[in-house]
């Protein structure tokens, strides 16, 4: 079942490359770029690692590994339709995306449209074996079912048909498109049935016209199709991952672990990194002296301070949390299928301590400022800004891209804050001045030469290692202080955020532990009498744990001592 799950999902992600290869893009859009990587603002706190997994082509059986951890680590997980809106800068990518896709779409029928006109069918009938070869993909062990299509779709007899009406204008649109799309409500939900034969006889209808335009006809006809058949693809996988849900639940941890296994045993994998970042965290467990404890709170103290910013098993970089001074890779292979996650926690924690800086130095300039202009600040610096924006054409052929450099995010996020400050407040020309030059400050790549930054970071770091690190006791000893610790710091808003990141590092810490445990890690536990932890409790303010008694029970419970 996971098996073909993933044949679904690779085939729904990719089937349509086929369709538009080799036609060329004769329409590109211009791209331009404000390129200033030497800035010093900058609103962006996604930084990346050494590891560049750009090319890189996940096999099968990692590809089962990545599902069943997507599985484990959410059971309502379902592949998003294809014409799903995304927030954020995501959705700009999609709009480019989509930008791009019309662009060589518009190439490729512009092609066919000269190909009619010279009499020649090849590039057309390429689209429609195309198409038939998508819709027998859907029922490989049904032959009577793939019969019907090789002969309905046999390219040869359209070939004779078009030929034989004299060309397009004269072919009889209808046999063809009355079957795939017969065919496809046969595949689909029945849910979908109806809107599918309203679109049908609406076609019909504009193709009955003489003076309809035949290749454009076609050219939505194709995209309805292919649209149809990435959305039943889609279904389907998400069927198959419902019914994965609870096997997952049960045996997920066994399959991935067995799946790595077999990595190492190819010598695909060591764990040269891995054994590293045990026996590293396991001596900063005794450094900080938090025996006796479980090897499960060893563990969650070395995924903190590897994944929190300045943490202690981190990189020296902000922006490469997980590259040593010499720009190798410091994540454990162990941990290596959820790097992307990782780097958005780390980048969320990132973004919170510049969330607070920002906001301290509002207070700073405005010492009074009232809680709804505190509010429109969180708001503006919590949203996820697009490095790019989409832009008409000077001469006005179509968008174009245009990049923003780091100077022109950070100033824009600076006057958003500034403007909303000045809705509440009345600000001289000298005090929005002083608050965007400190808050171009909050925005440095590397901040923490700024004594207040410092103060800042270290204060929610501590609150968010007394979110996970500890026993579940203390943990729920941390939870009842949250809203007095941020209070305390002046951040009192940012409770849900740290409690929200938090929850999702403690999850990848209770998903890594029972899917690798005693198995593979080995650590060293301190042993003795019980002393206070600087991860811990040095700091006095406290902070909430953000999961339920079962998930730490669980995590608290797993891997062997050494």
């Amino acid at each position: 079942a996971v098996a073909a799950a993933v044949a679904l999902v690779v085939s729904a992600s990719g089937a349509r490359a086929a369709a538009a290869g080799g036609t060329g893009v004769g329409e590109a859009d211009e791209a331009e770029g404000e390129k200033e990587p030497g800035a010093g603002a900058s609103a962006s706190v996604n930084g990346g690692d050494s590891h560049d997994d750009s090319n890189s082509v996940p096999s099968e059986a990692e590809l089962k590994a990545m599902l069943a951890r997507k599985l484990m680590q959410d059971p309502n997980f379902q592949l998003p339709s294809g014409n799903e809106q995304l927030d954020g800068p995501a959705g700009g990518l999609q709009a480019v995306a989509k930008m791009v896709n019309v662009t060589a779409r518009r190439a490729l029928w512009q092609m066919i449209r000269q190909d009619f006109g010279e009499q020649r069918y090849d590039r057309f009938l390429a689209l429609v074996g195309e198409l038939a070869q998508r819709i027998k993909s859907l029922t490989p062990h049904r032959p009577d079912l793939q019969r019907d299509v090789d002969e309905a779709l046999d390219v040869e007899l359209i070939k004779q048909q078009i030929e034989h009406a004299d060309g397009l204008a004269d072919w009889d649109l209808n046999p063809f498109c009355s079957f795939v799309v017969e065919r496809l409500k046969r595949l689909e939900a029945p849910a979908h049935n109806e809107a599918t034969a309203r679109w049908l006889e609406e076609f019909q209808g504009r193709a009955a016209d003489s003076g309809a335009d035949r290749v454009a006809l076609l050219a939505q006809f194709f995209d309805y199709c292919h649209d149809k058949l990435d959305q039943i693809g889609i279904d389907t996988a998400n069927a198959f991952l419902r019914g994965l849900v609870p096997v997952m639940h049960e045996h997920g941890a066994q399959f991935v672990q067995e799946q790595f296994r077999e990595q190492i045993e190819k010598g695909k994998v060591t764990l040269t990194r891995t054994n590293a970042w045990a026996s590293a965290a396991s001596a900063l467990a005794k450094e900080r002296g938090l025996g006796p404890c479980s090897a499960a709170v060893v563990h969650r103290l070395g995924v903190v301070e590897l994944v929190l910013p300045g943490g202690a098993l981190a990189g020296p970089d902000l922006a490469r949390p997980f590259a040593d001074a010499n720009g190798m890779d410091l994540l454990p292979e162990t941990m290596a299928e959820e790097r992307d996650l990782l780097r958005e926690v780390h980048a969320e924690l990132l973004k919170l301590e510049r969330i607070a800086l920002a906001v301290l130095r509002v207070k700073q300039v405005v010492p009074g400022a009232k809680p709804e202009a505190l509010q429109a600040v969180y708001g503006i610096l919590a949203s996820d800004v697009a490095p790019f924006v989409l832009a008409p054409a000077e001469d006005g052929s179509g968008m174009r891209v245009l990049l923003l450099g780091e100077k022109a995010i950070g100033k824009a996020i600076c006057d958003g804050v500034v403007n909303a400050v000045g809705k509440f407040h009345e600000l001289t020309e000298v005090d929005a001045q002083a608050l965007r030059d400190l808050l171009v400050k909050s925005f440095d790549k590397q901040p923490e030469s700024d004594r207040t930054y410092q103060l800042v970071a270290s204060r929610l770091r501590s609150i968010v290692r007394g979110l996970i690190v500890p026993a579940k006791e203390e943990r729920t000893i941390n939870a009842k202080g949250l809203g007095k610790a941020l209070g305390a710091l002046g951040v009192a808003p940012l409770s849900v955020p740290v409690v929200r990141v938090a929850a999702r590092l403690l999850d990848f810490c209770t998903r890594d532990l029972q899917i690798h445990g005693g198995a593979t890690y080995k650590f060293t536990v301190p042993s003795g009498s019980p002393s206070a932890s600087p991860a811990v409790a040095a700091d006095p303010t406290p902070a909430e744990s953000a999961r339920s008694s079962s998930t730490s029970a669980s995590s608290d419970s797993t891997a062997e001592h050494t």
